[in-house]
């Protein structure tokens, strides 16, 4: 499907146990903005500042909001939540490869993901009601305003999941973001489902960690190694 300078492409991984599955990347020009899944359901949603083509600086993910901390060489470095809590930090190896170091994660209220996160949400919690504010943001997981019973039954199952240290993420999150970010590298999108070794997708050229740094398509890459 095409359109006015907006397309997207299919990927379809199998064999691969939790990382299998059905994926849509929808593009403006040469921007990926969103990615769902099969059922098509939002996964990631992208919004760009104005500097640079690769300067993704918030993301709507699949549990939440957050912003993106980059360098000066757009690399992104850190994801914070609506909260200003971090809920990763990354490092890079000298080509790229990510090494993510988690600290929390969506629908965290208190600095751990259990039952008191939940329990925040229900009728008589702490944070119930519209316009929630500071930490209660972050338990607004449909982002809708408010924190009703919508967000109550998604805590429950975030918690229900959460293994130790916690997480909530299905796909992505073996060896890349565990909160669904893919904009790494001078955010540029980083494929973990293809395997070892992965990929960056840089516009038409696709570099992997298994070799030195290349130049293609006229186009310097770096690919993780």
């Amino acid at each position: 499907m095409t359109g006015e300078h907006i397309r997207w492409i299919k990927k379809i991984v199998s064999h691969s146990g939790d990382l299998a599955g059905r994926f849509r990347y929808w593009y403006l020009d040469r921007q990926m903005i969103q990615m769902r899944d099969g059922s098509d359901r939002v996964l990631l949603q992208a919004y760009y500042g104005t500097q640079y083509i690769d300067e993704p600086v918030t993301l709507k993910l699949e549990h939440g909001y957050c912003t993106v901390s980059q360098d000066a060489n757009y690399k992104a470095t850190t994801l914070t939540d609506l909260a200003g809590r971090v809920l990763e930090r990354v490092f890079y190896t000298e080509y790229g490869q990510p090494i993510i170091e988690v600290e929390s994660c969506f629908g965290d209220y208190d600095g751990d993901l259990d039952t008191t996160d939940s329990a925040a949400t229900d009728t008589a919690g702490a944070c119930r009601g519209s316009s929630p504010t500071g930490s209660c943001r972050v338990l607004d997981t449909d982002q809708d305003g408010d924190v009703d019973g919508t967000d109550y039954t998604t805590l429950n199952a975030l918690v229900s999941a959460a293994p130790s240290p916690p997480t909530n993420r299905v796909h992505h999150a073996r060896r890349a973001s565990p909160v669904g970010n893919i904009f790494l590298h001078q955010s540029l999108v980083y494929d973990a489902e293809i395997g070892d070794p992965s990929f960056y997708n840089d516009l038409a050229t696709h570099t992997t960690p298994a070799f030195a740094p290349s130049i293609a398509a006229g186009r310097r890459s770096w690919p993780p190694g």
